[in-house]
C-alpha cells in the first residue's frame, strides 16, 4: 500500500473526470470548491445556512498553502487574505445568525481566521488528544492519540495520522493489498489501554453535556447535521504529500481534553475518535494480476518455442492463473476477518 497523491500530469483528465461524476448539491446544502496544493480539485458540501459563515470558510479552504513547509514570503499570515474569495456554492433560501462560538471560523473576519486559528492552537490553552482506531487484526483494533497542543496547520495533522497509521498497521501496510477505504467518527471502549471495541458508528460525537463539562472539545458543537469532515476528503488528505497550510478541519474534529486515554488507569475508558477501515486497493490487485499473466504468458511462449509442446505451454499458463486467483481469494476472506 502507498499514502501517496498520483503524479501531476494526471491530475487534469482526473479533475474533470472526478468533476463529472460528482453528485449534485443536496438540498438545503451548500458546495464550496477549492484546489488542494497538490492539485486536486475538492469540494465539501455544508448545512449551514449563515451566508457569512460559508464566506468565511471559503476564505479558509481557497487558501491552500503547502501545509508541510513554511511560506518564502516574509509576509505575514493576515496578509495574505485581504478579502474572501468568491464562493462556488449554491446559498440555501434560509438564513440564521451563526452560533457564537470562541474558535469558530465563522465568527472570525476573513483577514484574521488564518493567524488566530494558528495562534489558538500554539498559544496551548488547551491540552487535547485526537483519538485513532486502527484495525491491528483479526477482530482487533488499537488506538493510537496524537497530541495536537503544537499542531497549528491541517497538513501537519494529517502528516502524524499517517505516521500513527502506518506504525499501527505495521508489516500489513506494505506488504498487503489493502489501503484505507473508510472511515467514521465512532465511539469506542478501551480496555486494558490497548484493546478497542467500537460501540456507535458512524457518526458518533461526543454530546454538548461533555464539550461543556470539558471533557471533550470539538467546535463548532453541534455541527448543524454536518460530518467533522467528508469522507473522501479525509482520505484525500490522508494520502497528500502537500497537505494544507491553514487550520480548519481539526477542530471539527472530538478531541479529548486534558488527560489521555492511553495513560489512564481505569480498566476500561470510553471515549470517542476516527477509525480508519481498510479495503482493497483494487488497483495494486490489477497490477498484480497483470504482471502474473503476462509473465506466465512469456513463460508459456518460450516453452511452446524450446519444447515444441503448445498444449503443455498454456496449460502451465492456466496453472499459474488459477494459482494466482486461489491466493486473492484467500487474501480476500482473511482481509474480511480484519
Amino acid at each position: 500500500m502507498s499514502l501517496q497523491c498520483p503524479p501531476r500530469q494526471l491530475l487534469t483528465l482526473r479533475n474533470w473526470w472526478a468533476r463529472s461524476r460528482r453528485k449534485p448539491v443536496a438540498k438545503d446544502c451548500s458546495r464550496i470548491e477549492w484546489t488542494c496544493a497538490c492539485g486536486h480539485d475538492l469540494f465539501a458540501d455544508f448545512n449551514t445556512k449563515s451566508q457569512d459563515a460559508l464566506n468565511k470558510y471559503t476564505a479558509i479552504l481557497k487558501h491552500t498553502p503547502n501545509g508541510n513547509s513554511r511560506s518564502n514570503t516574509s509576509q505575514p499570515p493576515t496578509t495574505i487574505l485581504t478579502s474572501p474569495p468568491t464562493a462556488h456554492f449554491q446559498p440555501p433560501n434560509v438564513s440564521n445568525s451563526p452560533r457564537q462560538h470562541a474558535h469558530d471560523p465563522s465568527n472570525l473576519t476573513p483577514a484574521s481566521t488564518l493567524q488566530t486559528l494558528s495562534m489558538t492552537t500554539k498559544n496551548g490553552l488547551d491540552l487535547s488528544f485526537l483519538e485513532l482506531c486502527v484495525n491491528t487484526g483479526p477482530h482487533l483494533k488499537s488506538l493510537a492519540e496524537i497530541d495536537t497542543a503544537n499542531i497549528s496547520t491541517d497538513g501537519t495533522l494529517f502528516q502524524a495520522l499517517r505516521k500513527q497509521y502506518l506504525r499501527l498497521r505495521g508489516f500489513r501496510s506494505r506488504f498487503w493489498l489493502l489501503k484505507p477505504a473508510a472511515i467514521s467518527f465512532v465511539r469506542f471502549s478501551l480496555e486494558n489501554r490497548h484493546r478497542v471495541g467500537i460501540l456507535q458508528k458512524p457518526l458518533a460525537l461526543p454530546p454538548k453535556s461533555e464539550v461543556d463539562a470539558k471533557n471533550w472539545i470539538y467546535d463548532p458543537c453541534p455541527l448543524d447535521g454536518d460530518p467533522p469532515i467528508a469522507e473522501d476528503l479525509f482520505l484525500h488528505y490522508l494520502q497528500c504529500s502537500e497537505g494544507p497550510g491553514t487550520l480548519f478541519w481539526m477542530l471539527r474534529f472530538p478531541r479529548k481534553l486534558e488527560t489521555s486515554l492511553l495513560k489512564s488507569a481505569a480498566l476500561a475508558s470510553f471515549g470517542w475518535g476516527i477509525h480508519i477501515d481498510e479495503g482493497p486497493d483494487f488497483a495494486a490487485l490489477f497490477k498484480a494480476n497483470f504482471i502474473v499473466v503476462l509473465l506466465s504468458g512469456i513463460a508459456a511462449g518460450l516453452w511452446s518455442l524450446f519444447e515444441h509442446d503448445f498444449q503443455g505451454a498454456f496449460g502451465f499458463a492456466c496453472w499459474v492463473i488459477a494459482v494466482l486467483n486461489s491466493l486473492l481469494m484467500a487474501y480476500m476472506f482473511k482481509w474480511r476477518q480484519e
